[in-house]
């Protein structure tokens, strides 16, 4: 952390100390420095990928702070010839203190939650981070070359100020500094951009104002997202362009260049539009060509185009160029809350919602401009229009969404219109009063609402200390441990884009799961509603079950937490490199993933993909599929992780996922079960198999006089649809019997039952037959069912069936952890966390790296009517031989 703090300083000082000889204003010095740290990093950047030396510290600062002193000497020996005479412009002192107040005012409660909350959304942990611990993994911005072409759908500009971050380790919220960096420059930009257009000293500022606390652009200043830098600089560099259009200095267009490259090297939509400008500059007798201009231009947009051009050309060795393409375009415009807008009305709802009131006077301002752009073109209109036309597309039904970021560029690109608008208007002195005024209310109302009521980052719990903050996810304390202990970190991109367009037919999507990589530490995610998901339900995603696997000898899947998010909860895991050469604690966890594929054939197939296994385990996995007449398939075998294809049968009962040892006659180790139905249609079909003589359903109908059962297997409940739940039956009894009469001819009694806890997190139900231990179930989540048929021997007699608790294992004493540790005491109730599972969390999350320890006692018992267990299906049958 302390060089990162000595190299930010050192590269800053010399920025701009040469800005100041190249420019003659605050506000050009400002972004002039901006752009030059910007250049120095990403230069650095490209020198450092080519010897695959970037993310080392040393040789990076070293590099960097070289570069930028060779760059402050020659600013000091060649400084600007022919400066402008200071602008000695008064304005109306209302609006400057206005727009001062305002924005001291956000940007303190800006840093107080980017100093808080970790930036834990859906965008950060499927694109930002990724993207910057693998150029650091790689030591190169060019991972294409490896043959690795994941990240090559993302330009790189953005991406390397959070790896030049990242590389010196320091706490993950230092990473929202760098858009709230960025939304201080914006405002400086557009400012700058109405000054040169022509626009009053009030006017610009109202305009700044406007464009900062616009709801996408002031919600971006504290989030890991592209779009604000990318809109920031291209109305930087407007502002020079337009600037060296004036006055033809080389100094302008070089700025102009520089801003508008960088700009194109972070969004795929900023770069068409300087491709598209830059061509129409070259195809008509432009100033750009009459002043000579493309010399000083052309520097900078290499510089920013340059890594992104490199990087696709690398990939194409590897997939094809339209591939890429349409890879491209797709990460630019895929959300994790996709939301398409319905009809016109919908898209002008969408877009007055998510833009603010702020925000919509930037674009009611722009089509202001327009019709005024008829009878008099100028700089701001045609910059308007560029941004209006940005947030139509944007705002089209097909790219609609709840939360729109693409709009943040779209809204820096308009805003000058106010300026423009309050200019044409050419108001009295005396009425700039009222203006600031209503700038002031309308700002400071809705910039309040949106960082305190924030859903993902309120602002409100830490001014307040009476309302509940938001609990620190696992996944925030787990990967930090992982990012400090591991030197390598590959995280792979999210599997799961969201479901189709259709539900009717499938998503024409290639698979895409992780590529574990031997010399990484992996970091994988699955959506959180894919846990279990039912088989009936494959075409809005995969579906991924967990197996135990007791006394792994190598590391498996570990678990790494969820994030919880209104439009996307997520579940993540990691897996250790080279895992089968390394003898480390035991994991215990295989992760199975099965998705449908598009095929032509009649019968649809099955990509399964099982992760976790080694071969040094002697362990093999087989997914069966389970037919409606009691018949299995083996679909797929694997002795160490990997892909499989299968075709699925038809009617399908259940895939089963059954671990066990190596051999012909392995002993089972660890089952799984995907249901082909979702709880809340469950109901346990007719069993086909020719053998029946009877069949009894206990949960979906009443018990036939015959079987006898206990008064503790409460009458049948439900259904419950807001829990997705069917009938139920309660076990309110640590032992329950079913008494099953005899019946002639009947060899075989099979029972079929399937179960889940309720509100406890552990429990083993032992099932006796007859006198006989046959089957021991272990529970350790409370929302997962199991599902079991077995088959015993038939009496001649009356057969018992008895359902018994067992007492559980020891376990920690939370209690006693909290009394031995006060700290964690203290952060679990400033946290408003029940104690007990405070404490669990705080433990599993990082008190046992810390190297905290537990004390293991015996469970308590549970009172005698406690609600053990809950039944949706509980069947007896009786089979011939």
């Amino acid at each position: 952390m302390d060089l990162l703090f000595i190299h930010l300083t050192l590269l800053l000082w010399l920025s701009v100390a040469a800005s100041r000889r190249w420019t003659d204003c605050a506000s050009e010095t400002l972004l002039g420095a901006a752009a030059l740290a910007w250049i120095n990093l990403l230069v650095t950047a490209l020198l450092l990928s080519c010897v695959h030396r970037f993310g080392d510290v040393r040789l990076g600062l070293i590099a960097s702070v070289g570069l930028a002193g060779g760059v402050a000497l020659l600013a000091w020996r060649h400084p600007l010839a022919d400066r402008r005479p200071a602008d000695s412009a008064v304005g109306h002192p209302a609006p400057h203190y206005s727009v001062m107040l305002t924005l001291a005012l956000l940007a303190a409660g800006s840093v107080v939650v980017a100093a808080f909350y970790v930036s834990l959304d859906p965008n950060t942990l499927g694109n930002a981070l990724p993207r910057a611990l693998q150029y650091l993994g790689d030591g190169s911005l060019f991972s294409g070359a490896s043959g690795e072409a994941s990240r090559t759908y993302f330009t790189h500009n953005y991406g390397v100020l959070h790896a030049w971050i990242l590389a010196y380790k320091p706490e993950l919220t230092a990473l929202n500094f760098v858009n709230l960096t960025i939304w201080l420059l914006s405002g400086c930009a557009v400012h700058r951009f109405c000054h040169v257009a022509g626009a009053s000293r009030d006017a610009s500022l109202l305009a700044t104002g406007c464009a900062l606390t616009a709801r996408p652009v002031l919600t971006q200043a504290i989030t890991l997202d592209h779009h604000l830098a990318a809109g920031a600089a291209l109305v930087a560099g407007a502002a020079f362009i337009l600037a060296w259009s004036k006055d033809g200095r080389k100094s302008s267009a070089f700025w102009g260049g520089a801003f508008a490259g960088l700009a194109g090297g972070s969004s795929l939509g900023a770069a068409a539009v300087v491709v598209s400008l830059s061509a129409l500059a070259a195809m008509g007798p432009l100033r750009v060509r009459q002043r000579g201009g493309w010399s000083f231009i052309l520097p900078g947009l290499a510089v920013g185009l340059l890594p992104t051009l490199v990087s696709f050309a690398l990939a194409v060795g590897h997939d094809s160029l339209a591939r890429l393409v349409a890879n491209a375009i797709a990460s630019e415009t895929a959300t994790l809350d996709f939301a398409p807008a319905r009809g016109v009305g919908g898209v002008v709802t969408n877009l007055v919602t998510s833009t603010g009131i702020a925000g919509s006077l930037c674009l009611g301002a722009a089509l202001f401009s327009i019709g005024r752009a008829r009878r008099e073109a100028n700089p701001i209109s045609r910059l308007g229009l560029l941004g209006l036309g940005w947030a139509l597309v944007m705002a089209l039904p097909a790219l609609a969404t709840r939360h729109s970021p693409q709009l943040a560029p779209a809204l820096l690109l308009t805003a000058p219109c106010i300026a423009a608008a309050l200019d044409l208007a050419a108001l009295a002195r005396s009425r700039w009063i009222a203006i600031a005024a209503v700038f002031l209310i309308i700002s400071v109302w809705s910039g309040r609402s949106d960082l305190i009521h924030d859903a993902r980052r309120p602002l409100g719990p830490l001014l307040d200390a009476s309302q509940p903050r938001l609990s620190s996810t696992k996944l925030r304390a787990a990967l930090k441990q992982r990012f400090d202990q591991q030197t390598r970190i590959n995280i792979s991109p999210p599997a799961d884009q969201g479901p189709s367009s259709d539900s009717s037919d499938l998503a024409v999507r290639s698979p895409s799961y992780d590529r574990v990589r031997t010399d990484a530490y992996n970091i994988f995610s699955r959506p959180h509603n894919a846990h279990n998901r039912a088989l009936s339900r494959l075409h809005l995603g995969p579906a991924y079950v967990l197996i135990p696997f007791p006394g792994k000898p190598t590391p498996g899947v570990e678990p790494l937490g969820s994030t919880a998010d209104e439009a996307a909860d997520r579940d993540y895991f990691g897996i250790a490199g080279r895992a089968d050469l390394q003898v480390l604690d035991n994991n215990g966890l295989l992760l199975a993933t099965v998705e449908r594929q598009t095929s032509t054939e009649a019968q649809p197939r099955l990509l399964i993909d099982a992760q976790g296994l080694n071969r040094p385990d002697d362990a093999c996995l087989e997914v069966f599929a389970e037919t409606e007449d009691g018949q299995s398939a083996l679909l797929a075998t694997f002795s160490r992780s990997g892909e499989q294809t299968a075709a699925l049968p038809a009617s399908v009962r259940a895939l089963r996922f059954r671990l066990r040892n190596a051999g012909a006659e392995g002993a089972p180790r660890g089952t799984a079960v995907l249901e082909a139905l979702p709880p809340d249609q469950y109901v346990a079909s007719a069993s086909r198999d020719p053998r029946v003589s009877f069949a009894h359903e206990l949960v979906a109908r009443d018990a036939p006089p015959s079987i006898a059962t206990d008064r503790k297997l409460l009458p049948a409940e439900g259904p419950f649809p807001d829990s997705a739940l069917p009938l139920i039956r309660w076990m309110r009894s640590d032992r329950i019997a079913l008494r099953v009469p005899a019946v002639a001819g009947v060899k075989t009694l099979r029972l079929s039952l399937s179960a889940r806890l309720y509100r406890r997190h552990q429990g083993i139900l032992e099932i006796i037959c007859n006198g006989q231990p046959v089957r021991r179930l272990e529970f350790d989540d409370a929302e997962r069912w199991q599902d079991i048929s077995l088959e015993f021997a038939a009496r001649t007699e009356t057969n018992t069936i008895e359902l018994h608790e067992l007492p559980p294992p020891p376990g920690p004493d939370w209690g006693e952890y909290l009394n031995r540790y006060p700290d964690v005491r203290r952060h679990v109730e400033m946290m408003r966390k029940p104690l007990i599972d405070g404490a669990r969390e705080h433990y599993e999350a990082c008190g046992r790296a810390e190297g905290r320890t537990v004390v293991l006692v015996a469970a308590p018992q549970l009172a005698p009517d406690t609600y053990f267990y809950m039944f949706r299906s509980l069947r007896v049958e009786g089979l011939r031989p």
